[in-house]
């Protein structure tokens, strides 16, 4: 029952089940600029239908997560030698010099990672245990590189995700080793050896001081409907999130918004005058601290609950794509979240058009 697949398959009026594996590559095939594209144009036909405008914008952000596990140095050292014995697995198969010693290494590393996980009770004795592996690492990285003359015969993924781990594991290297000297983590953390995207990103929630994925930011409009955009810069600051909100609303509309409201979080003197000079009238950023909001009380309050509605919003996007990330690529945590969008706005746009013609049906 996934909209989107039955709107866009002329199977919107049928009962019948569709092949859910056939339907994940469906929503793959759109890729990230085809789902940004429906999302835009559904948005104009929902204007033109009277179901949403570019007068009122509420705009907030949210962390996609990363499908990863905590990144610790062992977990990380763990993927890295597992990875390495799968390439070695591939390049046996396709009748190639495998990657010598990787099978004596790996099982010295297995048997080190058992003792660090259930036995090792100590900062002396982790310390120890990490730097042993660590080393296993360095020997397995080297080997890799002797072996890269091989990857060609490799699929052309195999070959990209080959040479990315032998550009991240010194690297990761490095890192592991400068916090076991000096206790701090370092900067650029690598977090993922198949994801190199995801930051760490602190948002100060109870339970979960950090996160580990891309910021998005979102534009709520009236009726439901929401614009999602996923900046470059995956740890950029909510004050500089409102310029790139303004700017993913005037590509869409053409013009800017009548009342434009956001939390605390992006107040700046900055983002006053950015709205002023965008031609917003109605200025809803919550102010910090003792400061003074620029609209009148009654549009303070309304504007503030209005854009405290955004919350639930998330919720839906995040349970639709925006949430926990099942994909394996960083070009596919950006597709979900766009899919998510393009799902909600459609759901939303579908209600609409049914509601319409049912009232005017019962005014006929």
């Amino acid at each position: 029952y996934y909209v989107p697949a039955r709107v866009f398959c002329g199977f919107l009026e049928s009962t019948g089940s569709l092949d859910h594996t056939r339907i994940e590559a469906f929503r793959n095939r759109f890729g990230k600029k085809g789902a940004q594209l429906i999302t835009q144009d559904m948005l104009k036909v929902a204007q033109e239908y009277g179901f949403c405008g570019p007068e009122d914008v509420d705009m907030d952000t949210t962390v996609q997560e990363a499908g990863i596990t905590y990144p610790t140095e062992m977990k990380l050292l763990d993927h890295l030698m597992k990875k390495a014995k799968r390439f070695h697995a591939k390049l046996k198969k396709a009748g190639r010099r495998g990657i010598r010693g990787i099978k004596k290494a790996a099982k010295a590393f297995a048997k080190d990672f058992t003792e660090y996980r259930f036995f090792q009770k100590t900062v002396a004795g982790k310390t120890k245990t990490i730097k042993r592996c660590v080393r296993l690492a360095q020997d397995v990285l080297a080997e890799m590189a002797e072996s890269g003359s091989f990857i060609h015969s490799l699929p052309t993924k195999d070959q990209t995700d080959y040479q990315q781990l032998l550009a991240l594991g010194p690297r990761l290297m490095k890192q592991i080793l400068s916090w076991l000297e000096t206790g701090r983590v370092a900067s650029n953390k690598i977090v993922s050896l198949w994801k190199t995207a995801p930051k760490a990103i602190k948002k100060g929630k109870v339970g979960k001081p950090v996160e580990f994925g891309r910021k998005w930011l979102v534009n709520c409009y009236r009726g439901g409907y929401v614009l999602v955009d996923a900046p470059a810069n995956v740890k950029i600051a909510d004050q500089h999130c409102v310029k790139e909100s303004l700017r993913i609303h005037q590509e869409v509309f053409s013009e800017p918004p009548e009342s434009y409201a956001t939390d605390r979080g992006m107040y700046s003197e900055a983002n006053i005058n950015r709205c002023r000079r965008a031609g917003v009238k109605k200025i809803g950023i919550q102010p910090k601290g003792r400061a003074k909001p620029i609209v009148s009380r009654r549009d303070h309050r309304r504007l503030k609950n209005r854009r405290a509605g955004i919350e639930p919003r998330l919720g839906h996007l995040k349970t639709r794509g925006l949430g926990r990330s099942r994909m394996k690529t960083d070009e596919g945590d950006i597709i979900s979240g766009h899919r998510s969008a393009l799902g909600y706005n459609l759901c939303h746009l579908v209600r609409d058009l049914k509601r319409q013609s049912v009232s005017r049906m019962v005014a006929n």
